[in-house]
Parts: C-alpha cells; structure tokens; sequence
C-alpha cells in the first residue's frame, strides 16, 4: 500500500485513539511519574514536557533493576511525545484541537465540561474531538520518531490510525 493509497475510517481512528489516550496514556503517564500539574500546558512550556525526571536515582539503584528504569524511561518517552502531539495540533477558532485534547486527556476533565468551556455544543464538540483525534493520530507517529530510543517506547503505543482503502473498489457483484 503506497503512502497515500488509502482513506483514514475517521470514526475507528478516533475511538482507537479515544481509548489509547483515556485508558493505556493514563498508565503510561503514572509509570512515567509525570502528574496533571507536570503537563501544566502544552503551549507554555516550550522546553520540554517534564522539567526533571521524577526518577530518583537513588532508589533505581537500590532497586537493581536496568528494566523496570528503561520502561520508566520508556514511559517518559512516550508521554514526551503524546504532549508534542497536543502541541501540534490546530488552535484556533475554528480548529480547538489541542485545546480539547489537553482539557480531555491531560486534565481529565469530563466531556461535558470541555464543550461548555469552550463554548461549543454537544454535537459540535462531539465532531470537533473526533476530527482533533484523528488529527493526533496523524501528527504522533513523527513525534514519537522525535523522542523514541528503541523498541520498548513503539510497543507501548498501538498504530492508531485505521486505514480503509480508496480506488480498489469494484463495481461487479
């Protein structure tokens, strides 16, 4: 299948990334010991997601174990790249995407409360979260190139993008 030889389902791309950000980022992020108050804002820190490791290495060596730190690490990795995500995406009036994915998957809030916020109602928020999941799952694959070391960050974080393919319909019954 060539590059562009395909249509994105947004509508399985989007609960694909739904639950990846709703259940497994949330373990991801807990390994990784990064905290709400950590991910303040995507757009105000440019520097970085975590300003320290929240790995205190005396208790790594105390646990002896080069695994368990390298999945941390991992971790660390993947939430790096989820946060360069939610950066990436459209900001605007008429595209909130980060917006809605910081309030909805770093704060945790509830849907209702992300669509009274911004002003949008029910369906319309409905719609816009659907197109800014679809938009991260465009966008991640290159973050997770920025920040991922080895193996262990890409097998944490399933292909979010389901691809249904265009032009190899026939019309024979």
């Amino acid at each position: 299948m060539n590059l562009f030889d395909y249509e994105i389902d947004k509508d399985k791309t989007a609960d694909k990334v739904d639950r990846f950000l709703d259940k497994k980022f949330f373990a991801i992020r807990n390994t990784a010991g990064a905290t709400a108050s950590d991910l303040s804002s995507p757009l105000l820190d440019k520097s970085g997601v975590v300003n320290h490791s929240h790995v205190n290495n005396a208790d790594m060596r105390f646990l002896g174990y080069a695994g368990q730190y390298k999945a941390i690490e991992a971790c660390q990795h993947v939430v790096q790249a989820v946060m360069k995500t939610i950066e990436a995406c459209p900001n605007n009036s008429r595209q909130p995407y980060a917006s809605i994915l910081y309030k909805r998957y770093i704060k945790y809030d509830f849907d209702t409360n992300v669509y009274n916020s911004l002003g949008y109602s029910k369906s319309r928020y409905y719609q816009l979260k659907k197109d800014a999941l679809t938009v991260f799952a465009q966008i991640f694959p290159s973050k997770m190139a920025e920040f991922a070391e080895n193996d262990l960050e890409y097998n944490l974080v399933p292909d979010l993008i389901v691809k249904s393919k265009i032009g190899h319909f026939s019309d024979k019954k």
